[in-house]
């Protein structure tokens, strides 16, 4: 209930008989207004007046007047407390009292409590605080669990010291940041641990552990361990399980081998199964269990090849004649240029799917058709070729004279005498005189009788 501070006003009268007139209000809700007039002989009248507000104001304050008149006519035969009795009792008229007017004029201001009233703006984690003609917003402190509140800091709360765990008798209590831990005074095996009570008991490694087997097997716990076991599932045939176990998945028996296709066929992989075709060039016997080489040349005879057809296991291959080789396109032929591996001893003339070997000037071609041979003109000549001799050589012949005192002629076949007297080539003395002979030369000595002179002296 929101309360007013209250007023009190005094005020004194000075007229025979003394009168002291004293007013206090005192203002709540409700509100109450009281009256006191005091005046010897001691008399005393009070007079309430109530005012009531209903809770939801919404004024920040409300102004109240209060006016109060008090009039006392005075009479000769009657004293001023006798009057003023019997007017309050209504038992002589106002008139036989004497007058006596006072007229109060009291203000107030009512303070409204947003608090209360619910008009203030503090947030949700404020408290709000009622002041006189307004408020503040107070901020709230609160500590999580395991935290107390002490000079507005939260600090923690050491459960060991003040003894608020429920640790057992055979754990020690470890205060930690914000709450505490019961560590077991005595370990226990691996694969166990501390209940609360202190006791060791197994552990579930197949629930505390995250996956503790590997894909396709499943955890079993067992009394201080645990084991994995794979996982079984059922799958048709054709089908084998998954590493997880989870799922079926195809067996590729093409590639495990684990199929019945024989030589010459190929196995086609199909989901749960497998089958068996001829590869290129086979074809079914007629039970369709066998495949069988097709003969492509026997087929299409003329068609596969430009010369030479030639079958093979499931297949053929098309060859040319001497002289032709395969064209690119593996059925044309084109011919064989034979002289650009150089097949002849001398010359090579390419033909149309073969070669001619030839030989030059003084060669003839052997009976193998490569190689040539000198031609020995001097031993198959008729007549003489050379006066002198004739000397055989590769591919030719030459003439030969006598090696001394001849020449050879400018036909190269006969031969021609050195005159050794003219060109110098003889080894006579300034004595003797050169005589040139045929093939030779001769040195003559001779002196002339008296009175004679040699002619070539002169």
């Amino acid at each position: 209930t929101p309360s007013l501070s209250h007023s009190t006003l005094s005020r004194s009268l000075i007229s025979p008989p003394s009168l002291s007139l004293t007013s206090s209000l005192s203002l709540l809700l409700p509100l109450s207004l009281s009256l006191t007039l005091i005046s010897p002989p001691s008399l005393s009248i009070s007079h309430s007046l109530t005012v009531s507000s209903p809770p939801s104001i919404s004024l920040s304050h409300l102004s109240i007047s209060h006016f109060l008149t008090v009039s006392f006519h005075p009479l000769s035969h009657l004293s001023l407390p006798h009057c003023l009795f019997s007017s309050l009792s209504r038992s002589l008229p106002y008139s036989l009292c004497p007058s006596l007017s006072l007229s109060l004029s009291l203000p107030y201001s009512l303070y409204v409590n947003e608090c209360v009233t619910s008009t203030h703006s503090c947030q949700a984690s404020e408290r709000c605080v009622n002041t006189v003609g307004s408020f503040v917003c107070e901020r709230t402190v609160t500590c999580p669990a395991g935290y107390q509140l002490r000079n507005e800091v939260c600090e923690d709360i050491d459960e060991c010291m003040v003894r608020s765990h429920n640790c057992g008798q055979r754990f020690e209590c470890e205060n930690t940041e914000g709450s505490f831990l019961c560590n077991p005074k005595q370990r226990c095996l691996p694969g166990f641990t501390q209940d609360s009570h202190g006791n060791c008991i197994d552990i579930n490694e197949c629930s505390s552990l995250s996956d503790p087997c590997s894909a396709g097997f499943h955890c079993i716990n067992t009394v201080g361990s645990y084991t994995c076991q794979r996982k079984v599932i059922m799958c048709s045939q054709g089908y084998h399980s998954s590493p997880d176990g989870t799922r079926c998945i195809d067996v590729d028996e093409c590639q495990t081998g684990n199929h019945g296709c024989g030589e010459g066929q190929i196995c086609h992989n199909l989901p749960g199964s497998y089958r068996c075709d001829c590869q290129t060039g086979y074809l079914y016997d007629s039970l369709r269990q066998v495949c069988s080489d097709v003969n492509e040349c026997w087929s299409y005879p003329g068609r596969l090849c430009a010369q030479t057809c030639e079958n093979s296991p499931g297949s053929y291959q098309c060859s040319c004649t001497a002289g032709f080789s395969l064209a690119f396109d593996g059925k044309n032929c084109e011919d064989l240029n034979e002289c650009d591996s150089s097949p002849c001893g001398q010359e090579c003339a390419n033909i149309y799917g073969s070669y001619q070997c030839y030989c030059r000037q003084g060669f003839y071609l052997k009976e193998d058709g490569h190689t040539c041979e000198d031609i020995d003109e001097c031993s198959q000549s008729i007549g003489n070729l050379c006066v002198f001799q004739c000397v055989n050589v590769p591919g030719s012949y030459q003439c030969a004279c006598p090696p001394n005192g001849y020449t050879m002629s400018t036909t190269g076949h006969t031969c021609r005498d050195i005159d050794e007297c003219t060109t110098g080539g003889h080894n006579c003395s300034t004595e003797q005189t050169c005589s040139n002979v045929q093939g030779g030369f001769r040195c003559l000595s001779f002196s002339c009788p008296p009175y004679y002179r040699k002619v070539s002296d002169t």
